[in-house]
């Protein structure tokens, strides 16, 4: 008997052992699968190539993977060129997507490259079993070509196509594009032709026109941080539009601002900007 107690107690030892290693590696597999969860997966790089003050509409399809419904926030990081037109979060159905549109404006952009990123993020993703979607980013490269330079490629925003494959370190996520290429490939809309030409001087402000109060309705510019705009009451009851140049680089050059009246019509002005 005094044989046996010893044997038993070392199956009983090794069988503990064995219980500990098998539970460690599941506690680093699931941190594993969790670390890879969170790891954004990479895209081609999305490339657009626009003329000096031109606009282009594109898309940006978000799909949603998962069985069930799910909320995706939308994030552009440094491209003031580029603006969200369908809202920054949007709820997609479960395998299925969504078409949120976008619209690029190199309007008082000079001529160069420019780099940027857009982020895709399932918000809720994590909290469906068996859903691998979390987040993607997709890099954007703008080139804005100098005026008369003749295109190489089509200038107009197309959406990247097929993510990369999933490497044994990153999953897929949303797919922000599409599975098999390019959503929209728009014409790019030329520039409205300015109904009015003055001349602007930095950091001095001065007046354009006093509309009729039942005439005005809004004025806007084309690209605040060179050309500020406001509008308020005069002495006779009219609305007077008042108009800066403002560029901390002092380098001279030429943007718009738009008088929209409550007829529905509008006045575009273009303002050549001087030290």
């Amino acid at each position: 008997m005094g044989s046996i107690n010893p044997g038993i107690s070392v199956i009983a030892r090794r069988g503990v052992l064995t219980t500990f290693i098998v539970i460690a590696a599941a506690v680093i597999f699931a941190t594993l699968v969790q670390t890879q969860q969170q790891t954004p997966q990479p895209r081609p790089v999305w490339n657009v190539e626009l003329a000096a003050n031109a606009h282009a509409s594109s898309n940006i399809t978000i799909q949603n993977l998962c069985k069930k419904s799910h909320n995706f926030t939308v994030v552009a990081q440094q491209t003031p060129y580029l603006s969200l037109l369908g809202g920054a979060s949007v709820s997609v159905r479960g395998n299925s997507s969504y078409n949120l549109p976008v619209k690029f404006s190199t309007e008082g952009i000079s001529a160069g490259q420019y780099d940027g990123s857009v982020i895709v993020k399932c918000e809720n993703c994590r909290k469906e079993k068996g859903c691998e979607q979390d987040r993607e980013i997709i890099p954007l490269h703008l080139v804005v070509l100098a005026a008369g330079t003749k295109e190489n490629r089509p200038a107009q925003p197309h959406v990247p196509g097929a993510p990369l494959p999933p490497d044994n370190k990153s999953p897929a996520g949303p797919i922000a594009g599409g599975p098999t290429g390019p959503v929209s490939q728009p014409t790019p809309t030329p520039a409205p032709t300015p109904t009015d030409t003055i001349s602007g001087e930095f950091c001095k402000e001065k007046v354009y026109k006093n509309y009729r109060a039942d005439q005005f309705e809004r004025v806007d510019s084309s690209d605040s941080k060179r050309l500020k705009v406001r509008s308020e009451t005069g002495s006779g009851g009219g609305i007077v539009v008042y108009y800066h140049c403002v560029d901390a680089t002092s380098k001279t050059h030429s943007t718009t601002f738009t008088v929209k009246k409550s007829d529905g019509t509008k006045d575009i002005i273009q303002v050549d900007c001087t030290p």
